[in-house]
């Protein structure tokens, strides 16, 4: 039960930072004319200073800003933490406008990484926005180049650490996938972190049109958190640039990675290996990990451009990696193209189980590789489970009675707990009779 200790541990950190430390307050505001030394709204920095205080808030009104390099030396526990201006939080009231709430803070520049953090204990916030519209802070990043020439919206590089990170509310928009690039393959990596980390946490982001990753992190430690997020659109378009959605290329024990309560949309057919990839073997050396909980999302198809050669699992390449406590449940899989409704493994581990998931109407009954799986509906349903799955409309229309799990299984997207009339249902809604 030590992912489950880890977890909740997490969850509490992050609960901790947002509360109230009473640090220093300021201000940023694109076009402000003050004194410029962040104090109020009418003094605010036009932009954010290039060194940040430990333990400070930073309010940041709509308007246009540049990228920016987090690189503050950390001290303890203390944290910096950026918040986009509403009109319900906005620190103080002189020179506020609620013109300021307006629109969104949007970062950009000729080319990636947008954000840059080579240090951690960084919360930036949004405060608005879920699934795919609405985010109070956007990232863009305009240049279809490799990673390495500033093809990114966000990155921590190879020779650096990052812990305790969170992003919230945030939208990262990409220079184009497979079905948007005047020329193929698309090459970026939306986020890219080669360096090592741990206690990083992605919650109610909107990733869109990447080209070989929507997201990866190539030495992740342990307690990541990707929640309520909505991925669309991404795949290099091209066999000579594999690419995966989401890839933690883990190579050790007790990971606590948590990929919940999210939605995906479309990953490119070609090039594309699938939605999620989990663990690494990058030579002869054998490689193992744990800790691997999907559960929750919906996977879907509205692009005939979609469609890799899975949904989740690990790649053989130098052998493939050994997976234990791999867990994939309660999710919706809608309208798949081709093989990606497929969940395989590499080689044959322990605890490893694919339990309460819905495929529905796709073009293949999914097959599991190296994975026990059990309570599946596996595209064999006559009639739509679903209120409205055309209009994106994922909740049950009828009771779907699957296995009981544990906490944290427990909940839906919603937050309604799994169970409570008396049945567990399969998806990754829980049935709601009121149809609420």
């Amino acid at each position: 039960m030590k992912w489950f200790f880890l977890f909740l541990l997490a969850l509490c950190s992050t609960v901790v930072v947002f509360a109230d430390s009473g640090g220093s307050v300021y201000y940023v505001r694109a076009g402000a004319s003050g004194a410029n030394d962040g104090s109020d709204w009418n003094n605010a920095w036009t932009e954010l200073p290039e060194v940040l205080e430990r333990g400070a808030t930073y309010y940041i009104a709509s308007g246009d800003y540049p990228s920016y390099l987090f690189d503050d030396p950390e001290d303890g526990d203390a944290y910096i933490v950026i918040k986009k201006a509403v009109a319900d939080d906005h620190g103080t009231n002189v020179g506020w406008q609620n013109d300021y709430a307006a629109g969104i803070a949007y970062f950009t520049d000729t080319q990636g990484p947008i954000f840059e953090f080579r240090t951690g204990r960084y919360i930036i916030d949004g405060q608005t926005g879920e699934k795919d519209s609405g985010h109070g802070i956007k990232l863009h990043n305009p240049a279809n180049v490799k990673p390495h020439l500033g093809g990114t919206c966000m990155m921590i590089q190879h020779n650096f650490e990052v812990r305790y990170l969170t992003l919230r509310h945030i939208e990262m928009h990409d220079a184009g996938w497979a079905g948007s690039v005047s020329e193929l393959p698309a090459v970026t990596r939306t986020i890219l972190a080669a360096g090592k980390t741990a206690h990083v946490s992605f919650q109610y982001c909107y990733i869109h049109d990447g080209g070989q990753e929507w997201l990866l992190f190539a030495a992740p430690e342990s307690d990541f958190l990707v929640e309520h997020c909505y991925f669309k659109n991404g795949g290099s378009g091209s066999s000579d640039y594999h690419s995966v959605g989401i890839w933690f290329r883990g190579e050790q024990e007790n990971q606590n990675i948590h990929i919940r309560y999210n939605t995906f949309e479309n990953f490119a057919a070609a090039g594309g290996t699938g939605y999620i990839t989990v663990g690494w073997r990058g030579d002869a050396t054998p490689t193992s990990s744990s800790g691997h909980y999907i559960y929750g999302n919906i996977f879907k198809e509205t692009s005939p451009l979609a469609g890799p050669s899975r949904a989740i699992g690990s790649n053989a390449s130098n052998g493939g990696p050994i997976l234990t406590d791999v867990r994939i449940y309660n999710n919706t899989f809608y309208n798949m193209n081709g093989t990606s409704t497929r969940i395989t493994l590499a080689n044959e581990g322990s605890n490893n189980l694919v339990a309460n998931n819905i495929w529905y109407d796709c073009d293949e009954a999914p097959l599991f590789y190296n994975i026990e799986e059990t309570n599946n509906i596996k595209n064999d349903m006559m009639n739509a489970p679903f209120i409205d799955a055309m209009n994106g409309d994922f909740r049950l229309s009828a009771g779907l009675p699957g296995m009981i799990l544990n906490v944290p299984f427990n909940k839906d997207m919603t937050g309604a707990t799994r169970g409570a009339d008396g049945s567990w249902d399969i998806g990754a809604y829980e049935y709601d009779e009121t149809g609420g």
